[in-house]
C-alpha cells in the first residue's frame, strides 16, 4: 500500500474491526481517501487519525455514522493541516461541537468544506462558530446544508450569518446553502457579506434567495451581471434580470417585486433537482451545482 495515491472504497463494510484493519499500513503517498457510506463510526475516525497520512489532501467521510467526537479525534490527526478537502456532511451525529472542532483545528491548508445535511444536528450556533476560524481566508467552496425536515435549524439566528458575513472568505467561490431557510433578518446580514459579489455558484433555497434579493438588490443584480456566474437553485425559479442602467449605488426599488414576479413567472415549470442561470448568456437548464468551483489541490 505504499505507493497508493488514491484510496477509493465507499459502501465498502469493514465490519466488527473497522478502520483498525488499517493499523501498521503505511501509506506516505495516498493524497486522496474517500470512504463515504461505509457504516463508520467514532472509533474508526480514531483510528484514521492516527495513520500516517503525510500526504493525504483529500478526504471523504460521508454518509456514515460519525458524531462530535469523531471530528474532534479528526481535528487532532497530524496530517490534519495538509488537508485541502474534506467532506463531513450526512453524518447525523456531527452538529455544533464538532463545527466548533474544526474550527479550532489547524487547517491551513483546506480550500473546500462541506458540512450538515439529512438528520445532522448542525444549528446557527455551528455556523457562528465556523465564521471564526482562522481557515477561511484560503477557503474557497463551503457547503452548509440543513436537514430537510428540521430547517429551522439553521437560517433563523441573524448574529450567526452576520458573523459569517463578516468572515475573511474574499477567496470564497462556491457557497452551498441547501434546504437552508434563511429568515429575512438573516438573509439581510448575509447580502451584506462583503465577498458576496466574489462567488461563482450559489447553491439555495428559493425562498432564501428571494430574501436575499428583497434584502440586498444590489449586490444580487451585481453578481448576476458578472460573467461567468452560475446559480444553482434547490428548486426551479427564474432569476431577477439585472437593469441595463444600473450604475447607482442605490438598491432600485422593485427589487421585491422583480423577485416575485420571476418566481410567479415559474410556477408550473417541469420539476427537477435544480436549475441553473447563467449570467454570461449560457441559459438555463437542470442540474445540480457539482462540479461548479470546484476547488483544486
Amino acid at each position: 500500500m505504499q505507493n497508493l495515491v488514491t484510496l477509493e472504497l465507499n459502501s465498502f463494510r469493514f465490519g466488527a474491526a473497522g478502520l483498525s484493519r488499517l493499523r501498521g499500513k503505511r501509506m506516505p503517498r495516498l493524497r486522496s481517501l474517500a470512504l463515504s457510506s461505509c457504516a463508520l463510526g467514532d472509533a474508526d475516525a480514531a483510528h484514521l487519525a492516527s495513520l500516517g497520512l503525510p500526504s493525504l489532501r483529500r478526504l471523504d467521510l460521508c454518509y456514515n455514522e460519525l458524531t462530535d467526537g469523531a471530528v474532534s479525534a479528526l481535528a487532532g490527526a497530524p496530517w490534519i493541516s495538509a488537508l485541502t478537502r474534506l467532506k463531513l456532511s450526512e453524518n447525523e451525529g456531527v452538529g455544533d461541537a464538532g463545527a466548533a472542532a474544526l474550527a479550532a483545528a489547524p487547517l491551513r491548508g483546506l480550500r473546500a468544506l462541506r458540512i450538515g445535511g439529512e438528520g445532522t444536528r448542525l444549528t446557527d450556533a455551528g455556523v457562528a462558530a465556523l465564521a471564526g476560524a482562522a481557515w477561511l481566508t484560503g477557503l474557497t467552496e463551503l457547503k452548509l446544508s440543513a436537514c430537510y425536515d428540521r430547517a429551522d435549524y439553521l437560517g433563523s439566528d441573524r448574529r450567526a450569518w452576520a458573523a459569517l458575513a463578516a468572515a475573511p472568505l474574499n477567496a470564497l467561490r462556491v457557497l452551498g446553502l441547501k434546504f437552508v431557510r434563511l429568515q429575512p433578518d438573516a438573509a439581510a446580514a448575509l447580502g451584506a457579506a462583503p465577498w458576496l459579489q466574489g462567488l461563482r455558484s450559489l447553491t439555495v433555497e428559493r425562498g432564501s434567495f428571494l430574501a436575499i434579493v428583497e434584502a440586498a438588490p444590489h449586490s444580487c443584480r451585481g453578481l448576476l451581471k458578472r460573467a461567468g456566474v452560475t446559480f444553482s437553485v434547490a428548486y426551479n425559479m427564474a432569476l431577477p434580470v439585472p437593469s441595463e442602467d444600473e450604475g447607482s449605488s442605490r438598491p432600485s426599488d422593485d427589487a421585491g417585486d422583480e423577485g416575485r414576479e420571476a418566481l410567479a413567472d415559474n410556477e408550473g415549470s417541469a420539476a427537477g433537482d435544480g436549475f441553473n442561470c447563467r449570467s454570461d448568456g449560457g441559459g438555463c437548464g437542470g442540474g445540480d451545482d457539482e462540479g461548479n468551483g470546484e476547488a483544486e489541490d
